[in-house]
Protein backbone atom coordinates (compact mmCIF):
# COMPACT_ATOMS: atom_id res chain seq x y z
CA UNK A 1 0.00 0.00 0.00
CA UNK A 2 1.77 3.48 -0.97
CA UNK A 3 1.43 5.67 1.95
CA UNK A 4 1.91 9.80 1.46
CA UNK A 5 2.18 11.36 5.16
CA UNK A 6 2.21 15.13 4.91
CA UNK A 7 3.02 16.97 8.31
CA UNK A 8 1.01 20.48 8.33
CA UNK A 9 1.83 23.23 11.11
CA UNK A 10 3.02 26.42 11.60
CA UNK A 11 6.67 26.39 12.86
CA UNK A 12 6.96 29.59 14.59
CA UNK A 13 3.77 29.41 16.23
CA UNK A 14 5.21 26.45 18.86
CA UNK A 15 2.63 23.50 19.20
CA UNK A 16 0.79 24.55 15.86
CA UNK A 17 4.45 23.12 14.12
CA UNK A 18 3.53 19.75 16.12
CA UNK A 19 2.49 18.41 12.20
CA UNK A 20 5.80 19.93 10.74
CA UNK A 21 8.08 18.29 13.43
CA UNK A 22 6.36 14.93 13.04
CA UNK A 23 7.35 15.04 8.98
CA UNK A 24 11.15 16.45 9.92
CA UNK A 25 11.26 13.35 12.64
CA UNK A 26 10.01 11.08 9.73
CA UNK A 27 12.33 12.39 6.68
CA UNK A 28 15.52 12.30 9.03
CA UNK A 29 15.24 8.79 9.88
CA UNK A 30 13.41 8.64 13.56
CA UNK A 31 10.48 7.28 11.95
CA UNK A 32 9.37 4.44 9.45
CA UNK A 33 11.13 4.55 6.13
CA UNK A 34 8.89 2.93 3.76
CA UNK A 35 6.19 6.32 3.79
CA UNK A 36 6.81 8.97 1.44
CA UNK A 37 6.83 12.33 3.19
CA UNK A 38 5.62 15.71 2.59
CA UNK A 39 6.94 18.56 5.00
CA UNK A 40 3.69 21.04 4.10
CA UNK A 41 4.11 23.55 6.52
CA UNK A 42 0.74 25.81 6.03
CA UNK A 43 0.12 25.20 2.45
CA UNK A 44 -1.22 21.99 2.46
CA UNK A 45 -3.46 23.05 -0.45
CA UNK A 46 -0.22 23.61 -2.31
CA UNK A 47 0.80 19.82 -1.88
CA UNK A 48 -2.39 18.37 -1.58
CA UNK A 49 -1.86 17.40 -5.16
CA UNK A 50 1.13 15.07 -4.24
CA UNK A 51 -1.34 12.55 -3.01
CA UNK A 52 -2.41 11.37 -6.72
CA UNK A 53 -1.63 7.86 -7.00
CA UNK A 54 -1.11 6.42 -3.36
CA UNK A 55 -3.73 4.34 -1.79
CA UNK A 56 -3.73 6.13 1.29
CA UNK A 57 -2.79 9.89 2.55
CA UNK A 58 -2.00 10.24 6.51
CA UNK A 59 -2.40 13.84 7.50
CA UNK A 60 -0.47 15.40 11.11
CA UNK A 61 -1.47 17.92 12.67
CA UNK A 62 -2.20 19.86 15.98
CA UNK A 63 -6.05 19.98 16.50
CA UNK A 64 -8.47 21.79 19.08
CA UNK A 65 -11.19 19.36 19.95
CA UNK A 66 -11.12 20.50 23.66
CA UNK A 67 -8.95 17.65 25.05
CA UNK A 68 -6.39 17.90 26.87
CA UNK A 69 -2.82 18.97 25.97
CA UNK A 70 -1.24 16.18 24.06
CA UNK A 71 -4.79 14.33 23.14
CA UNK A 72 -4.17 11.90 20.38
CA UNK A 73 -6.81 12.31 17.39
CA UNK A 74 -7.60 10.35 14.18
CA UNK A 75 -10.09 10.40 12.13
CA UNK A 76 -10.84 7.78 8.99
CA UNK A 77 -12.30 8.00 5.35
CA UNK A 78 -15.38 8.24 6.52
CA UNK A 79 -15.67 10.12 9.37
CA UNK A 80 -13.85 12.64 7.06
CA UNK A 81 -16.05 12.09 4.23
CA UNK A 82 -18.99 13.34 6.47
CA UNK A 83 -17.07 16.44 7.91
CA UNK A 84 -16.39 17.64 4.77
CA UNK A 85 -20.09 17.29 3.62
CA UNK A 86 -21.41 19.18 6.44
CA UNK A 87 -20.48 23.01 6.88
CA UNK A 88 -18.35 22.70 9.91
CA UNK A 89 -15.48 20.45 10.12
CA UNK A 90 -13.34 21.26 13.06
CA UNK A 91 -10.09 19.67 12.28
CA UNK A 92 -7.73 22.54 11.84
CA UNK A 93 -6.45 25.19 13.50
CA UNK A 94 -5.60 27.02 9.56
CA UNK A 95 -8.12 29.91 8.06
CA UNK A 96 -7.63 27.76 4.94
CA UNK A 97 -7.74 24.33 6.73
CA UNK A 98 -7.44 20.61 5.61
CA UNK A 99 -11.21 20.35 5.33
CA UNK A 100 -10.85 22.94 2.31
CA UNK A 101 -7.80 21.42 0.82
CA UNK A 102 -9.82 18.02 1.50
CA UNK A 103 -12.84 19.76 -0.18
CA UNK A 104 -10.73 21.14 -3.42
CA UNK A 105 -8.99 17.45 -3.88
CA UNK A 106 -12.19 15.51 -3.45
CA UNK A 107 -13.37 17.90 -6.57
CA UNK A 108 -10.20 17.18 -8.58
CA UNK A 109 -10.43 13.52 -7.89
CA UNK A 110 -6.88 12.96 -6.47
CA UNK A 111 -7.55 11.81 -2.61
CA UNK A 112 -6.57 8.77 -2.21
CA UNK A 113 -9.22 5.98 -1.18
CA UNK A 114 -7.95 5.79 2.35
CA UNK A 115 -7.05 8.68 4.14
CA UNK A 116 -6.59 9.11 7.82
CA UNK A 117 -5.93 12.22 10.04
CA UNK A 118 -3.49 12.02 13.13
CA UNK A 119 -3.32 14.87 15.40
CA UNK A 120 -3.17 16.00 18.57
CA UNK A 121 -4.34 18.61 21.09
CA UNK A 122 -1.82 21.41 21.62
CA UNK A 123 -0.87 23.16 24.68
CA UNK A 124 0.91 26.23 23.47
CA UNK A 125 -0.05 28.63 20.27
CA UNK A 126 2.08 31.12 20.92
CA UNK A 127 5.45 32.33 18.84
CA UNK A 128 8.23 30.19 19.82
CA UNK A 129 10.10 27.38 18.26
CA UNK A 130 9.91 24.40 20.34
CA UNK A 131 6.95 21.99 21.19
CA UNK A 132 5.45 21.96 24.33
CA UNK A 133 6.52 18.48 26.19
CA UNK A 134 2.83 17.42 25.76
CA UNK A 135 2.94 18.13 22.06
CA UNK A 136 6.17 16.09 22.16
CA UNK A 137 4.90 13.52 24.01
CA UNK A 138 2.54 13.41 21.30
CA UNK A 139 4.87 13.32 17.90
CA UNK A 140 6.43 10.79 19.31
CA UNK A 141 3.13 8.50 20.27
CA UNK A 142 2.14 9.37 16.06
CA UNK A 143 5.62 8.07 14.80
CA UNK A 144 5.20 4.87 16.78
CA UNK A 145 1.55 4.65 15.35
CA UNK A 146 3.11 4.85 12.04
CA UNK A 147 5.94 2.28 13.13
CA UNK A 148 3.08 -0.12 14.03
CA UNK A 149 1.35 0.33 11.20
CA UNK A 150 3.80 -0.34 8.75
CA UNK A 151 5.13 -3.43 10.60
CA UNK A 152 1.07 -4.91 10.15
CA UNK A 153 -0.90 -2.72 7.76
CA UNK A 154 -4.23 -5.07 8.78
CA UNK A 155 -3.45 -3.61 11.73
CA UNK A 156 -5.51 0.12 11.01
CA UNK A 157 -3.69 2.97 12.87
CA UNK A 158 -6.99 3.20 15.41
CA UNK A 159 -6.12 0.12 17.57
CA UNK A 160 -2.54 1.67 18.09
CA UNK A 161 -4.11 5.07 19.28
Amino acid sequence: MRTLVIGVGNLLLGDEGLGVHAARALLTGCGPPAFDVVEAGTSLFEVIGAAKGYDRLIIIDAIRAGGEPGTLYRMETEDIEACLESEVAPFSLHEWGIADSLRAARLTGILPPHIVILGAEPAMIEPRLTLSPPAQGAVEKILRLLSAELRDPNNPLASAA
